[in-house]
């Protein structure tokens, strides 16, 4: 149903022509933002633009029921500041690994969505490009209950729109609750259970991607949560957990139903180290016969982790491509930051990707205290030297998280919103900018012509 617009003004965004949204004259929430009855018909319908998107698969009063909220990453993209040689990086490949799909608005299905939608039958998704539009939005759809996943990157656009909305928020994620104190309308939850017993209903079996039927993306798998390692940066759990055979079954049952994609990312933080890791032969298989097409898992480890997976498994395994959290090749930097491996367990680890036939993705991180010109180089040279088995490269700009025990090392404080920003790469607190941003760049179009290798 294409809306019918009342407006005395407009602005022009990006070429299209948009009312702005102060000069609405209100009287139902479609005349905001369109609906659609899945992620993937609302993005076709606004054809990349910079309107919202709503979706509601079912009728029923708004007061009924809840709203998902998902700000969209060009959204957040656009806030931090991406650069264009990062952009351009990223385009290029999703552009041109095979199996690398990417939505409209995400890199993957938030699957904080899928879990609540599990729970939340009533549910509905709203997925912010604009922020004046969807402030108008939320006060004229009139939601028993809108609910957020909270993140550094989203923390002030979230509290932004909170504090403009006259109903319930539920807020949880990953920074502190403290962050809402001062907001009376906005109720902290701990878990999507929790979330779930405030309205009075069961936290669900598993996720549901019912509102992203059809969406091509890479999805994510979680075998086990947590990380035994103890790197300086990082501020995942300590404690490693194994998510039970059954919970995984539900996961994989819930992807296939709805979401198109034909590799897995298994969202392990550290893969190999939970017990259970085995069991991906099987779901190998089971993937593999329900969709032909499948190309198999990506998974993200430690060189020393990989090491100690058999021959035989990682044959059989489906695995195809192997990120490995590389972040610096000199041996100085990764014990400064406590990094489990050295640059010779990395060497051995690449030498045994090589002659498994697997892919190799190494992340590496920017910015990490000690870097120099020289060191900065190896790093480099350590890259070019691998280039035959190399897909791409995952660049991070060291993000100092409250939680990181490496932001108290190194004495800082009153951090500003780029310094914990893992896109942005000039912080704060580096001494020379200049060069951090020129190893980047190095990496970026190292990166760039690895992708264009596939094509």
């Amino acid at each position: 149903m294409k809306p019918v617009y009342v407006k005395r003004h407009v602005r022009h965004v990006r070429g299209e022509t948009v009312p702005t949204i102060s000069r609405y004259l209100r009287r139902d929430p479609l005349e905001v933002t369109p609906r659609s009855m899945t992620y993937t018909e609302a993005a076709r319908r606004t054809g990349g633009g910079t309107r919202n998107l709503w979706i509601k698969r079912e009728n029923g009063e708004n007061s009924n029921r809840v709203l998902l909220v998902q700000f969209s990453s060009k959204l957040l993209s656009s806030a931090a500041f991406e650069s264009p040689e990062a952009k351009r990086y990223y385009d290029s490949v999703y552009e041109n690994v095979p199996g690398y799909e990417r939505a409209e608005d995400f890199w993957e299905v938030p699957t904080w969505m899928a879990h609540m939608a599990g729970a939340f039958r009533n549910s509905d998704v709203y997925v912010v490009r604009n922020v004046d539009e969807a402030r108008h939005f939320l006060n004229e759809a009139g939601y028993g209950g809108v609910f957020f996943s909270a993140l550094d990157a989203n923390k002030d656009l979230i509290k932004g729109l909170a504090q403009n909305y006259g109903g319930r928020v539920f807020v949880g994620g990953y920074v502190r609750r403290q962050e809402f104190d001062d907001q009376p309308n906005v109720t902290w939850f701990d878990t999507i259970g929790e979330a779930a017993g405030a309205f009075g209903v069961e936290p669900g079996e598993g996720p549901d991607y019912r509102h992203f039927e059809g969406t091509a993306v890479i999805p994510r798998l979680c075998m086990s949560t947590g990380c035994a390692y103890d790197c300086a940066f990082c501020t995942v759990e300590k404690q490693v957990k194994t998510m039970p055979k059954d919970e995984i079954d539900r996961n994989v049952k819930a992807i296939l139903a709805n979401l198109e994609g034909d590799l897995v990312y298994l969202n392990d933080k550290t893969f190999g180290q939970a017990p259970n890791y085995t069991y991906l032969r099987e779901l190998n298989q089971r993937i593999k016969a329900a969709r032909p097409s499948f190309k198999g898992f990506i998974v993200q480890t430690t060189a020393t982790q990989f090491l100690k997976m058999p021959d035989d498994f990682l044959r059989d395994s489906g695995i195809r491509i192997v990120e490995i959290g590389v972040e610096s090749y000199n041996d100085d930097i990764l014990k400064s930051i406590r990094k489990p491996h050295r640059v010779t367990h990395i060497d051995q680890a690449v030498a045994r990707l090589r002659t498994l036939g697997i892919k190799f993705v190494p992340n590496i991180i920017i910015g990490l205290p000690g870097e120099t010109k020289e060191s900065y180089e190896r790093t480099l040279k350590f890259l070019r030297n691998n280039e035959d088995i190399i897909s791409h490269v995952n660049v991070y700009a060291l993000a100092l998280y409250d939680q990181a025990r490496l932001k108290d090392e190194m004495g800082l404080e009153n951090l500003n919103a780029a310094d914990v920003n893992e896109n942005v790469i000039r912080k704060s607190f580096q001494k020379d900018p200049e060069l951090h941003e020129w190893f980047a760049n190095e990496v970026y179009q190292f990166g760039t012509q690895q992708a264009e290798r596939w094509s």
